[in-house]
């Protein structure tokens, strides 16, 4: 199944790849914007803006979830880009400008991390997040810093940031990550605002007309298939 969404759209479309039937579960308001999804077994997810929804899958009925925001006044209005499920419990958020997050389905908490100095992540922008495992995730950043370098290894249950060993590679680099892509021999996939690179083994190589037919464009998002092609 296929899950469509966009800009002032009635709903969110799901395509049947069998079937090739389109059906539309309908948003109960005139409209929704929805920029990024996911999908698990019972629900798909779709942020946009400060706004966070959930489809059930059983019900077709799309929900505009609440936020409540933490104590710490960490980035009390924050603007989603991208999102991971950590696990049944939790969304990864990135944003804009506030920081890596995470969202509670079960109390609707929104709560703000904070990088290695133990400092709040206000003013960083992180649109890529992808799973290494149960417990790790790779999360790019817009602050190019020592601090806080270009990808960070991100745990959810210490609630830590690691400098990757290919960061130091990426320092410096005047283009920004989308996107990231681990494939299963360890190989780093990029989408950026110049196209897709590709860490290998701690070399970068961008692909270009040269080397792949592929021209330096803005990459939002990067999706593997069963057949390990990559959708761009």
């Amino acid at each position: 199944m296929v899950y469509i969404s966009g800009v002032f759209a009635s709903g969110i479309w799901q395509y049947n790849r069998i079937t090739r039937e389109i059906t539309l579960n309908a948003y109960p308001e005139d409209h929704i914007s929805i920029s990024r999804m996911l999908a698990d077994k019972e629900a798909v997810y779709g942020i946009y803006d400060e706004k966070i929804y959930r489809l059930s899958r059983p019900t077709g009925i799309i929900e505009d979830l609440p936020i409540f925001p933490d104590n710490s006044g960490n980035a009390p209005n924050p603007r989603f880009i991208s999102l991971m499920k950590a696990n049944d419990s939790i969304l990864l958020l990135g944003t804009r400008l506030s920081g890596l997050m995470e969202y509670n389905l079960n109390t609707y908490q929104l709560k703000g991390y904070f990088d290695i100095d133990g400092q709040p992540l206000t003013g960083l922008h992180n649109p890529g997040i992808s799973r290494l495992n149960s417990e790790e995730f790779l999360i790019s950043s817009e602050r190019h810093s020592e601090n806080f370098p270009f990808i960070t290894r991100f745990n959810i249950n210490t609630k830590t940031f690691e400098k990757q060993t290919f960061s130091k590679n990426l320092a410096g680099k005047s283009y920004w990550v989308n996107e990231i892509l681990r494939s299963h021999n360890g190989d780093m996939w990029l989408g950026t605002n110049e196209g897709v690179r590709l860490i290998r083994k701690e070399k970068e190589i961008p692909l270009n007309r040269e080397n792949s037919n592929f021209a330096g464009s803005l990459v939002h998002e990067l999706e593997p298939d069963e057949k390990g092609n990559v959708w761009v």
